[in-house]
């Protein structure tokens, strides 16, 4: 095993706990980039929104979030992707945990009511 850092965790598990961070804050930016997808106006019009039952609209919002992590995911493991050797290393950890952040974070949305303003649109404009 590695040398000890400080608290006694390993090189490691600081980079498995980096990399379930960062994950997650991709999952959660890639649930974003959904919403504002799906509340695009042209983007609304163009798909016929206005004749879809909403479990039909629920199902389209999360095929965009789940287009979203895959996008990410691709990039993750791009062959032509330049980076360090060791940095790959890190990138390969954090695409492994980007289902798990995804898991985790959606619940956790609908727990504080996100899913209502889903429903209801954007609650902010920009």
């Amino acid at each position: 095993m590695g040398p000890e850092i400080e608290g006694d965790i390993q090189p490691s598990d600081a980079l498995e706990e980096m990399a379930e961070k960062t994950a997650a804050a991709l999952a959660e930016a890639a649930a974003h980039l959904a919403f504002r997808l799906f509340y695009d106006k042209k983007i609304r019009r163009l798909a016929a929104f206005d004749v879809l039952s909403q479990t039909e609209q629920d199902r389209v919002f999360n095929e965009l979030v789940v287009a979203f992590l895959v996008l990410i995911m691709l990039v993750l493991e791009a062959p032509d992707l330049r980076v360090d050797e060791d940095y790959k290393e890190y990138l390969a950890e954090m695409k492994k945990e980007m289902s798990p952040a995804q898991v985790t974070w959606m619940p956790a949305m609908a727990a504080r009511g996100s899913r209502r303003s889903i429903r209801g649109g954007p609650t902010t404009t920009s």
